[in-house]
């Protein structure tokens, strides 16, 4: 088992988190081999279905030239200095790549650039299908008609600093629809702290960072006047996050509980015979809130948790 980590050590812990992001961007992805280098030049690995090169899914050898002739709205849409910088990189490989959970049914690619002086110089585009906002159906149509743009003043608007090449672009795909995109770099210098080693007081520390983070974005994209008189001194929108949290928590472990107790049925047979159909389960009752007790916020007892392996 892994040593906790203590708020003494967090410095450290976050040095290290930062020295990780630093190696990501290029490091972990050529360490998972999404690019490999023979007789025909640099090219993306494919991996089906999470990656497929765009040469598995043209019935020619134009993929690449096509898709590359695309990327002219994206350079459009960034910084002259940012246009420079890209300017030094050229495109030599595409490749459909499967998505996260929560873009699951949108359209997202990969595109390897080689460095125009250094072929060994290589950078990692990723280019996301851009949706309507769900608040759109309560708030009206955005501002803007391009979904990708959307995506991406809204990014500048409330992070500190934003890629330095992220843009959008609006292009047909393979069946001819034209879609909205936002592009930024694969694996940007994100990082994170590996929470299953964090001891409860850097936990803290930690969600406290979370939290202030959120807060400036908050105060960057919105009337921070308005906010804070929302707010106002007391503690009731503290207690109501507080609650919601527990409640959430809960509702997951729940929904945990109930994954691992279907992946332990049987699988069923190729011809089942034909039975009654089982009756909906009714849903669990709603967790308690928390509650304070003696001027402590105490959150509602729950069940021991259990990994999947």
């Amino acid at each position: 088992m892994s040593p906790a980590v203590t708020a003494s050590e967090g410095d450290g812990v976050t040095d290290a988190a930062a020295d990780r992001a630093e190696s990501q961007a290029l490091g972990r992805a050529l360490r998972r081999r999404f690019a490999r280098t023979d007789d025909s030049g640099t090219r993306i690995v494919g991996d089906p279905p999470l990656v497929v090169p765009v040469r598995d899914l043209f019935d020619d050898d134009t993929g690449v030239e096509r898709l590359a002739a695309l990327l002219t709205g994206y350079v459009e849409s960034l910084a002259p200095d940012r246009r420079v910088l890209l300017g030094a990189y050229r495109p030599v490989d595409f490749a459909r790549k499967v998505v996260g959970i929560g873009s699951v049914g949108t359209r997202c690619w990969m595109v390897l650039l080689l460095g125009r002086g250094d072929p060994a110089d290589p950078l990692f585009l990723q280019i996301k299908e851009a949706g309507p906002s769900v608040l759109e159906e309560h708030s009206g149509p955005a501002p803007v008609d391009h979904h990708g743009r959307r995506v991406v003043e809204g990014q500048r608007l409330m992070q500190a600093v934003s890629d330095v090449l992220l843009g959008w672009m609006r292009a047909p795909g393979l069946h001819g629809r034209v879609r909205d995109y936002y592009v930024r770099q694969l694996r940007d210098m994100k990082g994170s702290l590996d929470l299953d080693r964090v001891h409860q007081d850097g936990l803290l520390v930690y969600s406290e960072l979370c939290a202030w983070t959120l807060a400036w974005a908050h105060a960057r994209s919105g009337d921070r006047i308005a906010i804070a008189s929302y707010l106002g001194s007391g503690t009731a929108f503290d207690d109501a996050v507080a609650e919601f949290a527990a409640a959430y928590a809960d509702r997951t472990e729940r929904d945990h509980d109930a994954l691992v107790h279907d992946l332990s049925r049987p699988a069923p047979a190729d011809d089942p015979a034909p039975g009654p159909v089982a009756e909906p389960v009714p849903p669990s009752p709603p967790a308690r809130p928390a509650v304070r007790r003696g001027g402590t916020r105490r959150a509602p007892a729950r069940a021991a948790r259990r990994r999947v392996v």
